[in-house]
Order: C-alpha cells, then sequence, then structure tokens
C-alpha cells in the first residue's frame, strides 16, 4: 500500500486537519444552530432521543433506497447485537434504526479521484445508522456500552453545529478582505472557470436562516443585473427559500464579478451547488448526508462555514464558551470528500470573539481540544 503524498494531496490533507482541529468559540451573536436531536441534562446525566452508530460488519442488508428498519432486520448471524439492542428495548421502549446515506451499498468503497483519475478507497457508509429512542435515554452510557461490541467502528451522540456569524466591521461593504489576501494577484493567474464546481454546505436552523443562497440575487447572474447565466449549477444542489447568510457566503464565493454591478469574489467564473443541512431531518438533510451528496456530486470544493460544537459550555463573563467537537460520522464524511480529491474549507470564526488555542487562560479551565483522527488516503 502507498500513501498519497504529491503537493496537493498534502496540501489537502493540511486543509482538512486544520478545519477540524478544534478550538473554542464565544456564543455572543445570533447565529443558526442545528441540533440532529434535542439533548437535555437531568440530574447530571445526557439524555437524547438517538444515537449515531457505524458498524464494521454487514450488520444491516437494506435494499437500496430504504432507510428504516428494527432489530429484527439485523442480521441472524450477530446474536450479541441483537441481543444488546432487545436489552435496551426492554430497558426503553422501542429502538428503531434510521440509515444515514439510504443509497449506500456495502461494498462501495472505491471512488475516482477528482484530479487524478485514480481510484481510491473511501469508508463504508452503509452501515452507518441512526439507533433511534421513543423517550429521553442516557447516551453517554449507551455509547460507551455500544462501542465495547466487536461489530461496532463508533458510536456518537446526536451532532450539533452553529453556523459562523456574519461580520460586523464597518469596512466590511468595501470589501477589505479581497485585498488583505492580495486577490488581485491571484486574479492576474487566473479568475477561474466554470468547470469548477463549488459545493456549498450551510446550516438551515434559525428563523431568518434557510441555509440556501438567494438564486435571484443580482450577483448571482453573469449580465447586468439579472440578465445572463446563473452562477448555480441547474440541477444539482438543494431547493428552498433563501437565508442572508448563505446568500452572503455564496457571494464571496462566486459572485458574479466585471459585471459592473454588485460585489467582487473570489471566483469570478466559478460555479456553485448549495446544500442545507437542518435539524431533526432524518436522514435525507442530515450533515453528513449532505457532506457526502457534495462528494458524489464531484464538487471540486466543499466550503463549509459551520463549526461543530459540544453541547456542554462554560459560563464566563456573562457568555457561553463551547468547545468545537469532533463526531466521528462527520470526520469520515469530510476525510472521504479529501481522498476523492476535492479540496474542503472551512472557516475558523469572524467576529472577532473566538480565541486561540494556544492562550494560557483557556489550559487553566482545561478545556480539551480534540484532535481529528485523520487516516491518510491509501491506494493499491
Amino acid at each position: 500500500m502507498e500513501r498519497l503524498t504529491s503537493p496537493k494531496r498534502v496540501m489537502a490533507d493540511m486543509i482538512a486537519s486544520a478545519i477540524l482541529i478544534f478550538s473554542i468559540f464565544f456564543t455572543g451573536v445570533a447565529q443558526a444552530q442545528y441540533c440532529e436531536a434535542p439533548t437535555i441534562f437531568e440530574n447530571g446525566v445526557r439524555k437524547s432521543t438517538q444515537v449515531t452508530i457505524h458498524f464494521k460488519e454487514k450488520v444491516f442488508n437494506l435494499p437500496i433506497g430504504l432507510w428504516q428498519a428494527q432489530i429484527g432486520d439485523v442480521a441472524s448471524s450477530f446474536s450479541q447485537l441483537r441481543q444488546h439492542f432487545t436489552g435496551l428495548e426492554k430497558r426503553y421502549g422501542a429502538v428503531s434504526f434510521i440509515k444515514q446515506i439510504p443509497n449506500a451499498r456495502w461494498g462501495e468503497v472505491w471512488q475516482r479521484h477528482k484530479r487524478t483519475g485514480e481510484l481510491v478507497r473511501i469508508h463504508d457508509m452503509s452501515q452507518l445508522f441512526v439507533v433511534k429512542f421513543t423517550q429521553f435515554v442516557p447516551i453517554d452510557s449507551i455509547i460507551a456500552a455500544l462501542e465495547k461490541l466487536p461489530e461496532v467502528e463508533y458510536a456518537h451522540r446526536p451532532i450539533e453545529a452553529i453556523s459562523l456569524a456574519d461580520p460586523n466591521d464597518p469596512s466590511y461593504p468595501s470589501q477589505w478582505n479581497l485585498a488583505k489576501i492580495e486577490a488581485a494577484k491571484a486574479w492576474d493567474i487566473t479568475t477561474g472557470a466554470t468547470n469548477i464546481i463549488v459545493g456549498i454546505v450551510e446550516d438551515g436552523q434559525g428563523t431568518s436562516e434557510s441555509g440556501l443562497p438567494d438564486k435571484n440575487h443580482n450577483d448571482f447572474y453573469t449580465g447586468s443585473g439579472a440578465t445572463g447565466d446563473s452562477k448555480f449549477v441547474s440541477d444539482k444542489g438543494d431547493v428552498g427559500g433563501a437565508g442572508p447568510h448563505a446568500t452572503g457566503v455564496a457571494g464571496i464565493i462566486g459572485g458574479a464579478t466585471n459585471d459592473g454591478d454588485g460585489v467582487a469574489s473570489l471566483g469570478w467564473n466559478i460555479k456553485m451547488i448549495p446544500y442545507r443541512f437542518t435539524s431533526y431531518d432524518l436522514p435525507t438533510n442530515s450533515l453528513v448526508s449532505r457532506i457526502t451528496q457534495a462528494r458524489l456530486d464531484i464538487c471540486d470544493v466543499i466550503n463549509c462555514s459551520f463549526v461543530t460544537r459540544s453541547p456542554t459550555s462554560i459560563k464566563i463573563g456573562g457568555c457561553n464558551l463551547y468547545t468545537f467537537w469532533n463526531y466521528p460520522s462527520v470526520a469520515t464524511a469530510i476525510v472521504d470528500a479529501i481522498t476523492a480529491g476535492i479540496v474542503v474549507v472551512g472557516g475558523t470564526g469572524n467576529t472577532g470573539l473566538e480565541l486561540p488555542v494556544e492562550n494560557a487562560a483557556l489550559h487553566k479551565l482545561q478545556v480539551v481540544f480534540p484532535m481529528f483522527p485523520f487516516r491518510p488516503p491509501i491506494r493499491t
């Protein structure tokens, strides 16, 4: 087995590692929040109605497109696993399963690399399930017990994420950011091409957030006003109402540029595909499913202007500090995209309140920063 070590591969690996080394942030501004399932605390015990689980073996063999399963659907060869879930059902009530990627097939672990065309190995997603309960259950103890089973690769609590707030710097309208990164020098080399596709994965929570950009905005047409070609791929991505955060992100990434109106973007000529993940909406609109779909749609870049977080916080000076949190199912989806030759980009925050990991004061708080379990892609 040989590791891929090209300069592009190394750069993509560095980007992935950087965006998934978690620090902490304040929630001092209105931000859209995503949660796969409600989480509560009772007498210091974390409870929820579901946990995510990934099996090492072919535990379920559902027909393609079907996503609901019961304990009886567990393959008969896994009797210990059946007994374990039956025990959970006796203790907590009915247990059911939701397949996170309904169209995933067992054994589909090879994909063409976006740039080299070589076959690269990705993770099996056919055995990624959510275990659903009909009441709130103590998920930490349930997860600990599940991870001791030989058939289980990992289990984790419901994913929580929060979109990064819009910048409120008074110079933002004059786009100081483009000058800061010397974008004009890059444009002297290239202004992008229409065959470069950027997938925009957004949090669709909040009263004013749909997680989708306003495709009818003038800046998403190549001509003057709402004329010319759309900057979005017509037959891909999610549909629905528009939200300001997603619209702003799309404008920065690929708004029509050099067309005499609106703002300038980094990618003058690139095309975009929008994806939205929403709470309590398994399996279609989960975070993992949208990242996976962006990979299957063969995007060149996947942009993630959000962070995954822990549900617990530390109260300091009237603000809640949350640790960024690593969910293995999300990390696996991102690793697979990178392995397939897709560049994954994540925001680091732009409120001015984010704190560096190196801050000694934070270490005094004994905040834990879990590292991204990066596994370099391999090929035969």
